[in-house]
C-alpha cells in the first residue's frame, strides 16, 4: 500500500508491481499464422484474408470497411505474410 494525498487527509491506496502479472506466449507456425489472420479477417469484414490483402495492396479498400476492423488487420499483417 502506499498513502497520497486527497483533498487534505491521506488516503491508502493499494500497489501493483509488474510482477505481480503473468502472460503466457504461444509461437503459431507460418500456416496458423495465415488461419489466425484469414479467421479476424472474415470475422471482421466477411472477407477472406487473401482478399483482404489483395485490396489492402491495391489501396481498393472500400469505404463501408470500418477503419478501426482495418487497424485491428493491419496490426496481424505479420501473420498474413
Amino acid at each position: 500500500m502506499s498513502t497520497m494525498a486527497h483533498s487534505g487527509r491521506r488516503v491508502e491506496v493499494p500497489t501493483m508491481s509488474v510482477t505481480d502479472v503473468t502472460s503466457t506466449v504461444t509461437e503459431l507456425t507460418a500456416e496458423q499464422g495465415h488461419q489466425l489472420f484469414d479467421h479476424a479477417a472474415r470475422t471482421e469484414l466477411g472477407v477472406s484474408g487473401e482478399e483482404f490483402l489483395r485490396r489492402l495492396n491495391a489501396q481498393d479498400v472500400p469505404d463501408d470497411w470500418p477503419r478501426d476492423a482495418i487497424s485491428r488487420l493491419e496490426i496481424l499483417l505479420p501473420f498474413a505474410r
